[in-house]
């Protein structure tokens, strides 16, 4: 079976998710600055919505890592057959 993509094309957004997870969990962005925003008509904390918006973005990337690294061993085993 041949991988139709290249593992690095994994890995990267895989690295964006875990520095953006660290921007949003230390409120880098000036929209974080606040504290509350007008979300779907109800005020909410940033704080809270900084750390929930922080753990997906963490949660995704280490999941697409995850998935680059068994990219990267099935191809290596694929080159040794």
């Amino acid at each position: 079976m041949k991988i139709p993509f290249s593992p690095i094309q994994i890995l990267l957004p895989g690295t964006g998710g875990l520095v953006m997870g660290t921007l949003y969990k230390y409120r880098v962005f000036p929209w974080l600055k606040d504290e509350q925003t007008f979300d779907h008509g109800v005020w909410k904390r940033t704080a809270d919505m900084a750390a929930a918006t922080a753990r997906t973005f963490y949660t995704v990337g280490v999941v697409l890592i995850i998935a680059s690294v068994i990219l990267f061993i099935l191809r290596a085993r694929q080159k040794k057959i």
